[in-house]
């Protein structure tokens, strides 16, 4: 018969035994946890450097790490003029270049490198996107939608040749037409771009059951927050109108098709639409403001300095129109005529530097 000495040490035993096997197993998860954490910020961080060498040669690639985790809370941010990509686990700065990421949980990206030519700079960026079939859906075949629909696909990748796919097709009614180039076969990029410049037809209201790999992309004059799927695109100018995203009752204004793109990346990558958006227009709008207040200042210095008469005249109408320029951008997504207005004085820019090339005025 055991003793009560002997029966307290049992107890004590097990009691001790089940606390040091609670301390492992809660330590053995949170090994696990942060080792998974910081498994992520690698892969995060490799993202990272892998953009800013697809934006320095040019060269696109496909990226597989990220096909092992899920970095759908991730999403690059601008803040204090910093920008970072911000994760729900943790983030990776500096960012120094726009970047463009839509984060599907566990595939892979093709990162793909891409510019806005404004003619007397050019702003060049960086996107990271998966699989994807974006679907259009027409309501209208005005010049206005068909424009939008040419500057949404125009800032897309190119992905012929890699074994890896972003294409395009259309939506009319129940009908799905995705294989419309080279015989049947998907359209890319450079395929598409000009299917639409042969073709025009507006379409029925999309009502075609889409699969994840699928995105719609309606445009419509009628465009408002009822839409069940995917984005609807309200051209209100030649360059600007709205967004509406699914879910969201308030749109979004677009002033080319970066603004569109950061919408649908956005809004696929758990519902992150404003924040991408937001990202996209406080760090391109502060470029390209500083853009503008340099490049006015050089036009200042040789209006005064230039031998040419001729010359002196442009790069003082180029100053002016620089001027407005930088001090447009900030309220240039608050409506779609403050939008077009910025576009209309960047186009006067890129006009006026081009005659200054023209004329030999630009060495």
């Amino acid at each position: 018969m055991l003793s009560v000495y002997k029966v307290f040490q049992l107890i004590l035993g097990i009691i001790l035994s089940v606390f040091i096997l609670t301390v492992l197993i809660q330590y053995s998860s949170n090994y696990s946890f942060f080792g998974e954490t910081k498994q992520r910020l690698t892969v995060l961080d490799n993202i990272k450097t892998s953009a800013a060498g697809v934006l320095s040669a040019g060269n696109p690639l496909v990226f597989k790490d990220s096909s092992f985790f899920d970095l759908s809370s991730c999403f690059p941010s601008f803040r204090d003029g910093e920008s970072s990509i911000t994760c729900g686990f943790g983030s990776v700065s500096p960012l120094s270049f726009p970047f463009l990421p839509y984060f599907a949980p566990k595939e892979r990206l093709f990162l793909d490198s891409g510019s806005i030519d404004y003619g007397w700079w050019r702003e060049r960026f960086v996107t990271a996107l998966p699989e994807m079939r974006v679907i259009f859906n027409p309501l209208e075949d005005s010049d206005r939608i068909w424009n939008t629909m040419e500057s949404v696909v125009s800032v897309l990748p190119d992905t012929s040749g890699f074994p890896f796919n972003i294409t395009f097709g259309f939506c009319d009614g129940d009908s799905v037409s995705d294989m419309l180039c080279n015989s049947g076969q998907p359209c890319e990029k450079t395929d598409f771009l000009g299917l639409l410049s042969n073709y025009r037809s507006s379409l029925n209201k999309c009502a075609a059951h889409l699969s994840g790999y699928h995105f719609l992309v309606t445009l419509s004059d009628s465009c408002g927050p009822d839409i069940a799927d995917g984005v609807c695109v309200k051209p209100v100018t030649e360059t600007s109108g709205y967004v509406y995203a699914a879910g969201r009752a308030e749109p979004f204004v677009y002033g080319d098709g970066l603004d569109i793109l950061s919408v649908m990346a956005g809004e696929s990558s758990a519902g992150m639409g404003k924040l991408l958006y937001d990202y996209k227009n406080s760090l391109m709008s502060e470029r390209l403001s500083l853009a503008a207040k340099i490049m006015k200042e050089r036009s200042s210095l040789l209006k005064r300095k230039h031998p040419d008469r001729d010359c002196r005249t442009i790069y003082g109408n180029l100053e002016t129109a620089l001027n407005g320029i930088e001090s447009a951008t900030e309220d240039s997504r608050n409506s779609p005529s403050q939008a077009e207005s910025l576009n209309e004085k960047l186009s006067e820019a890129g006009s006026l530097y081009s005659r200054l090339r023209d004329k030999g005025c630009e060495i």
